[in-house]
Formats: C-alpha cells, sequence, structure tokens
C-alpha cells in the first residue's frame, strides 16, 4: 500500500514490516513522522540521494478490532425513503461474498472490503455502492465487545467524486453506538478522509453499532468508512 501523505495508527492494522522511502538529507524527518517509535531497520538500502528503509511495525500499535473483519456477522439493510419511515422500507441483504468480503444486495448495490484512492494514498475501507435506486443504507455491526475507544474514519470516494463532478448530491451518515448517538452530519463533496475519534466506555459489553448512510443523488454514489476499536 503506497501512501504519500502522513500515516496514522490505522493505516498499519494488517502491516508487520514498512517500507520508508525519502530523501537521504530527510530521513530522521520521516522517521519522526511515523505513529510510532521506530526500532532499527531490518534492512537499509541507500542509492543516490534516497535511502530505503524496512521498519518492523510493533504488534502493539494494532487495533484489537477493526469493522472489516466483522462485516460478514453485520446486518446489511437498504432501501428507497426520501423522507418515509426507514423502518418500513429497508430491505435486509441476504446474499454474502465470503471471498470478496462484501454483501451483495438488489438493485446493483452492495456493501463489502475494498481499496480506494482517498487523499492521495490507497485506503482498506468498507465500501457503499447505493446503485440506481436505493438512496438509504443501513449497516449494523452486532454483539461488538466492550470497548474504551472507537476510530473512525470516512469520506467520498475519488472515483465517485470525478464521476458525478458536475451533480454529486449529498451524503450524509448517523452513527449509533449502544443506543446513542455519536455523530450525524453532512460531508462536504470533496477528497477527504474525515477522521473521527469517540469514548466508548459508556457502552455495554455487548452492544450494537449502527452507521446509516444516505445519498440524495444515489446513482453512481460511493462512500467508504472503516472503523477500530481499542478494548
Amino acid at each position: 500500500m503506497l501512501h504519500r501523505d502522513p500515516i496514522l495508527r490505522e493505516d498499519l492494522q494488517r502491516v508487520s514490516n514498512l517500507w520508508l522511502i525519502a530523501p537521504s538529507a530527510r530521513v530522521d524527518e520521516a522517521l519522526a513522522a511515523l505513529p510510532f517509535d521506530p526500532p532499527k531497520p531490518s534492512l537499509e538500502k541507500r542509492s543516490g540521494i534516497v535511502t530505503a528503509m524496512r521498519i518492523p511495525v510493533p504488534d502493539d500499535i494494532h487495533w484489537d478490532l477493526e469493522l472489516t473483519d466483522v462485516l460478514k456477522q453485520a446486518r446489511v439493510e437498504r432501501g428507497l425513503v426520501r423522507g418515509k419511515s426507514k423502518d418500513n422500507n429497508l430491505t435486509t441483504c441476504e446474499r454474502f461474498d465470503a471471498k470478496q468480503n462484501r454483501w451483495r444486495c438488489s438493485g446493483a448495490g452492495s456493501v463489502g472490503q475494498g481499496e480506494q484512492e482517498i487523499v492521495t494514498s490507497a485506503r482498506t475501507c468498507i465500501e457503499v455502492f447505493f446503485g440506481k435506486s436505493h438512496d438509504t443504507t443501513r449497516i449494523t455491526f452486532t454483539d461488538l465487545p466492550k470497548s474504551k475507544k472507537l476510530r473512525l474514519r470516512a469520506g467520498w470516494t475519488l472515483a465517485s467524486l470525478r464521476r458525478k463532478r458536475s451533480a454529486p448530491g449529498k451524503v450524509s451518515w448517523r452513527v449509533v453506538l449502544g443506543g446513542k448517538e455519536l455523530d450525524k452530519r453532512t460531508f462536504p463533496t470533496k477528497d477527504q478522509w474525515h477522521l473521527f475519534d469517540f469514548d466508548t466506555a459508556f457502552a455495554p459489553d455487548k452492544h450494537d453499532l449502527t452507521i446509516e448512510v444516505e445519498a440524495s443523488s444515489p446513482d453512481k454514489t460511493e462512500f467508504c468508512f472503516n472503523g477500530w476499536l481499542e478494548k
């Protein structure tokens, strides 16, 4: 995975070794930007003015749970709401593609793990493809374990922004954890990987996390998010 902007803790969730390539004169600056105190590189090579280093990533930097890991157990619902009651106008997606870690829904929609370019870097995220005829998608992660912190990242995909440049519409979400609303907002129509941190100590030992996303112009609209829990 290639990153051109600052690396955050969640970017290294499944990474055991990190290749860092930097101008030799700025190696110390590049090392200082990492989200952990880097150990001695296991391999280092210098070619002219460029230095490449393979750096072990410590285990304790990894989050205890990533939402992509429990997507199969989630409940995915979608429908055309437009001001009507959501509970009466959402249908449950029944087919899960285990090979692709993706829920396949009617009307060309899906919710699944993918790689998307957001803010010049590849992001592992849960992609929400609305399709033409459904403006609301609700993903409920059930029976999550007790935790003290939830981090969410979210935003439009760059591909969707490019396709819908002339008339993108609006994308909004609502986040509810253990029955408590954590966030509700409309996302700006720009290439941005938004970051949200929430204290989750209030939640019971087993609880649900619901992320409900709405698009005013669902055709060709793609939204990405991911989340991590710290116990």
